[in-house]
């Protein structure tokens, strides 16, 4: 069908109206664009879906895997006491304290991950008071050779109540980390700070 038009100078022009197959193609190309753009969505979608699940599963995993590092690390704390009350020689509370302190680190590390994996605060405090646990015992390995015993025995009651924290923790979290009480790493701090 023909279409005229005036132009200003009185002209007549002629153009020509749009086909209904032109109409058609376009309608064609928008749907077709729609659909691809739906379907790409869909896959990103699914994809996120995944690596969710991915990181829930990596932080269970991990949660479970190092739950044994919480309790040996009690364990060496106990041990820790039990050596500053009997008579030991100071290459065995070395020994013991090494272990404390490269425990606590690890875990420390280990909390931290399962806060980079979850986001969870408590994790990150965890991190955090584990990692002064570590500092702790590093300072006393540090300290002079004829002042480390006696400064690991006055310290003595601390190693306890460290050990009481973490056994608070590790009867309320039976074979994972990722449920210590949020009161645990705030008692830990606290015990560090005195």
């Amino acid at each position: 069908m023909l279409l005229y038009s005036q132009h200003l100078n009185g002209e007549r022009c002629r153009y020509l109206e749009p086909s209904s197959d032109l109409k058609g193609h376009t309608k064609f190309a928008l749907i077709t664009i729609v659909a691809v753009l739906v379907v790409i969505a869909s896959i990103a979608g699914y994809r996120a879906y995944i690596l969710e699940k991915e990181r829930i599963n990596n932080a269970r995993f991990v949660s479970q895997s190092f739950y044994t590092e919480l309790l040996t690390l009690r364990d060496y704390l106990e041990l820790v006491v039990l050596k500053t009350r009997g008579n030991s020689s100071k290459d065995e509370l070395i020994f013991v304290l090494a272990g404390v302190r490269d425990r606590a680190r690890s875990l420390s590390k280990i909390y931290w991950l399962l806060y980079t994996y979850t986001g969870d605060d408590d994790h990150y405090k965890m991190s955090v008071a584990l990692g002064s646990i570590s500092d702790f015992a590093n300072t006393l390995l540090n300290t002079p050779p004829s002042e480390f015993l006696s400064s690991v025995k006055e310290r003595a009651n601390t190693f306890e109540e460290l050990a009481q924290a973490l056994e608070e923790a590790t009867e309320k979290c039976r074979g994972a980390l990722d449920c210590v009480p949020p009161e645990i790493p705030d008692k830990i701090l606290e015990l560090l700070k005195s």
